[in-house]
Parts: structure tokens; C-alpha cells; sequence
């Protein structure tokens, strides 16, 4: 009953304007006409006004009932009105950009409490480990010199994972952080082994740099942030035990157009079944399962560095693991 009184409701202008027209025609009739038959006209008149509403009240159904059909996410609606299939063509485009929406933030989401959960974790580590040195030391176990150096140590590798973590939030917003400009990729890599003064120092990893400066086209912040990276990775598989000294190498070779950035250091490598993965978030590969307190995040950040500025990165096995980056050179 409702569904009837609001398809009188949508009509009642045209009912009212058809029965206007009706009596107008009908009168004019009657006055230029003697004897004119009025109730044939009328009853005429009625007949098709009553079939024509009968055929709109079946489509304003059929319309309603599609509606209450796309109100249960069922898209697959046809229509032989123009503006009705108009209409549910815009809310099935409208329903599939929203469901996009939800999909990306629902990944995103995941992605940003898996993120989370993962440095929580790895920065239990190191709190944990500096505990046990306190506790030794109040024990007189080790010295307090020693263990001043040990915690130290403890300290940078937390400063390390808050960095990555602030640099992953970071990443969202790159583009509008992003200035495109020469950068001299010498002084980039001078900057980075700077930074990273104390870390090469306390593993016994020393870097060497090799070949001429270059400009090339980049952002020097985020080129940093991804050397950076791919410099902690590289310290952290070639430290050894027994205090030897290993070597982390750095080559730019300019080709035409082009400049390469190789990063070779001399650790344990990569398994060539991981090789294909190792961009993967939160891929770990054998030797995170052997110990190297790996997160799995590192080489994601810079596959999506490179990607959103514009530059390739690979990574091999060459003696240890040698990582390229290939940049647009500034002629």
C-alpha cells in the first residue's frame, strides 16, 4: 500500500495535468459540436490514462525492487529505461570505488599493525639484552666499562629500528616530500658511512669506496634512507664473532645515461631460492630463520624507495651479497 501511495505521489503532476488536458479537449468538443456524445470521449480517455499508469506502476515496481537489490550488494541489475539503468550503473561504479577503498584501508591497516607488532618485537631484543647486562654487572660478573660498551651497542640497534619504523610512516607521505634534484652520489654515500660511524666500528665492518662522484637525479633524504638501509643489512650479515675485519665496497660506474651505485659486502649471501622474495615485506629467508634477528621490512623500504623515485635496485650473491641501484645520471 505505501509503494502505491507514493507512485500516486510521483504522479499526481502528470494525473492532474492529463485530466486538465482531458477537460479542456473534451469541453472544446462539447461547444463546437451539437448533440456531442460526451461519456465515449471520457470513457476513452480513462481507459488509456488507466493502462498507461498500470505500465508505469509495473516499471516503478521493478524499479523499487532493484533498488532494494542494490541495497544488498547485489550488482547484476538490467534495465530497459535509460535513466534507470543510468542510475544503477552510477551506484555499481560508486559501490566498486568504495569497496576499492575499504580493501586498500583494511591492507593498509594490516600492513601498519604488522609493521608495528614486528618492531615491538624486535625492540624487545636489545631492551632485554641490556637488562641482562645490568643484571651481570650488579652481579660483578663483567665490568661496568665493558658493559657501558655493550649497551651502547643495544642502544644504536634500537635507534636503527625506531629509524626504520619513522622512515616506514614516512614512506606514505613521500610525494610530498619528495625534491627531485642533482645530488652529488658521493657525498650521499660520504654522509651515510658518517652516520654510521660507530655501527662499522663495533662490528669490525669497515667500508671502501671506490670510483669518482657522480650527479645524478634523485632526493638526497630518501636517497640516504635507502643507502642507509642496504648499509645496516650489510653490516649486520658480515659481522663476525671472532672480531676479523670484513669489508663492506662501494663502486659508482657511470653507463651512458645511467649511473650504478654497487653496495658489495663480504657476509654469508642470500640462499638463491630467497633471492626472487627478499623485496617481499616481512620476508625473512633462511638466514632470519638462523638468528640474524631479521624483520623482514628492510629490503621492502628500498624496493618502494626506488619505485617511487623512479630507480631499479637488484641484489645478487658475489662473494657476499652485492646490492646495484641504478640511477638517471645528471649530464
Amino acid at each position: 500500500m505505501n509503494k502505491f501511495k507514493g507512485f500516486l505521489k510521483d504522479n499526481i503532476w502528470y494525473s492532474a495535468i492529463y485530466f486538465l488536458a482531458m477537460i479542456c479537449v473534451i469541453g472544446f468538443y462539447c461547444l463546437t459540436t451539437k448533440d456531442a456524445e460526451v461519456l465515449y470521449p471520457i470513457f476513452v480517455a480513462v481507459f488509456f490514462y488507466i493502462v498507461y499508469m498500470s505500465v508505469q506502476y509495473i516499471v516503478y515496481s521493478k524499479h523499487l525492487r532493484n533498488i532494494d537489490v542494490l541495497s544488498e550488494n547485489k550488482m547484476n541489475i538490467k534495465s530497459s529505461r535509460y535513466e534507470y539503468k543510468k542510475t544503477y550503473d552510477t551506484f555499481n561504479h560508486l559501490h566498486q570505488v568504495y569497496n576499492n577503498q575499504i580493501a586498500d584501508m583494511s591492507d593498509k591497516n594490516t600492513m601498519d599493525r604488522r609493521f608495528i607488532s614486528g618492531y615491538i618485537h624486535n625492540l624487545k631484543t636489545p631492551v632485554t639484552v641490556s637488562s641482562i647486562i645490568v643484571q651481570r654487572v650488579k652481579a660483578g660478573e663483567i665490568e661496568a666499562a665493558n658493559a657501558v660498551d655493550a649497551i651502547d651497542v643495544e642502544l644504536m640497534r634500537m635507534n636503527q629500528g625506531l629509524n626504520m619504523l619513522l622512515d616506514i610512516k614516512r614512506l606514505e607521505e613521500l610525494e610530498k616530500d619528495y625534491e627531485p634534484s642533482g645530488v652529488d652520489l658521493a657525498e650521499d654515500i660520504r654522509s651515510v658511512i658518517n652516520a654510521n660511524k660507530t655501527l662499522f666500528i663495533n662490528s669490525y665492518v669497515y667500508p671502501k669506496f671506490e670510483g669518482e662522484g657522480s650527479m645524478v637525479f634523485t632526493d638526497s633524504k630518501w636517497n640516504q634512507v635507502l643507502i642507509g638501509q642496504i648499509v645496516s643489512n650489510a653490516v649486520k650479515y658480515s659481522k663476525s664473532s671472532d672480531g676479523e675485519n670484513r669489508h663492506i665496497y662501494f663502486e659508482i660506474i657511470k653507463r651512458g645515461k645511467y649511473t650504478e651505485l654497487t653496495i658489495r659486502d663480504e657476509g654469508v649471501g642470500i640462499p638463491e631460492y630467497d633471492l626472487q622474495r627478499v623485496f617481499e615485506a616481512f620476508f625473512t629467508g633462511d638466514n632470519g630463520r638462523k638468528g640474524y634477528n631479521s624483520s623482514g621490512i628492510g629490503l621492502y623500504l628500498c624496493k618502494t624507495i626506488c619505485n617511487r623515485l623512479g630507480q631499479k635496485i637488484k641484489i645478487e650473491n658475489d662473494n657476499g651479497c652485492k646490492v646495484t641501484i641504478t640511477y638517471l645520471s645528471k649530464l
